[in-house]
C-alpha cells in the first residue's frame, strides 16, 4: 500500500470514529445541547483537528443521515431483487422500513429538523446533496416497482406511480419522525408499540393500491 492510500484510509477511519462519537453525544444529550467541543472531547481530538473533518454540527448530522440512508437503500434493493409481483415487492419494502425503524429509531429525533437543508442544498459535493440524491434514488426504486405492479395487474391501473411514490415517501417519513418523538407516549396511552402502528400504516397504504 502506498503512502497516499494509507493516508486516505487513516483519514476515513478517523472520520468514522468522529461520526461514532457524534452519534453517542447526540443520542445522549440531544442535538441542541451538543457542542463541537463535546464531540471533540468524545473523539479525543483537539477542536481544531475536528474542524479539519467536519466544519459544524450540521455537516456531522448530514454525514450520519447519509450513512443511514445508504443502509436503507441497500436493504430496499435487496428486497426488490428477490422478485415477485409488484405488490409483493411493495410488501417486502414495507417490512424493510419496519426493520429500518427498529435499527435506526434513535436517529430520527436528531435528523427530523434537517429536511429543509436537504431540499435546498445545491453544492454537489456536500453531504446534504448526497443525502438528497439517495432519497431520490429510493423514490425512483419505488416508482419502478409501482409501475411493475400496474403492468402485472397487482396494482390498480389508475394509480400514478410517480405521484404515489412521492406521496407515500412523505407520509411514511413524517410518521416515522413522529413515532421517534411520541412513540413511548402513544404506547403508554394506547398499548400499541410504534412498530405495530408503522406496520398497520403500511398495510393500510398497500390496500389502497389494490
Amino acid at each position: 500500500m502506498g503512502v497516499v492510500e494509507r493516508k486516505q484510509r487513516e483519514k476515513e477511519k478517523r472520520a468514522s470514529e468522529i461520526l461514532e462519537a457524534a452519534k453517542n453525544i447526540f443520542f445522549t444529550k440531544g442535538y441542541s445541547n451538543t457542542t463541537m467541543d463535546d464531540i471533540a472531547r468524545e473523539s479525543e481530538l483537539a477542536k481544531g483537528t475536528l474542524y479539519l473533518y467536519f466544519k459544524n454540527k450540521e455537516e456531522l448530522v448530514h454525514a450520519i443521515m447519509y450513512e443511514s440512508f445508504k443502509s436503507l437503500k441497500g436493504m430496499i434493493e435487496k428486497a426488490v431483487k428477490k422478485g415477485g409481483t409488484g405488490i409483493e415487492k411493495i410488501r417486502r419494502v414495507g417490512k424493510v422500513i419496519i426493520k429500518y425503524y427498529m435499527n435506526y429509531s434513535s436517529y430520527f429525533e436528531i435528523l427530523r429538523n434537517f429536511d429543509y437543508n436537504l431540499s435546498v442544498s445545491s453544492e454537489t459535493d456536500s453531504m446534504a446533496f448526497q443525502c438528497s440524491r439517495l432519497i431520490d434514488e429510493m423514490i425512483d426504486i419505488f416508482i419502478s416497482v409501482l409501475r411493475e405492479g400496474v403492468n402485472d395487474g397487482t396494482i390498480r391501473r389508475e394509480i400514478d406511480p410517480e405521484k404515489t411514490a412521492i406521496l407515500y415517501a412523505n407520509i411514511v417519513t413524517s410518521f416515522l419522525q413522529r413515532m421517534s418523538v411520541m412513540g413511548n407516549i402513544i404506547n403508554q396511552r394506547n398499548a400499541f408499540k410504534p412498530e405495530e402502528l408503522i406496520e398497520h400504516l403500511l398495510d393500510f397504504m398497500i390496500h389502497a393500491l389494490q
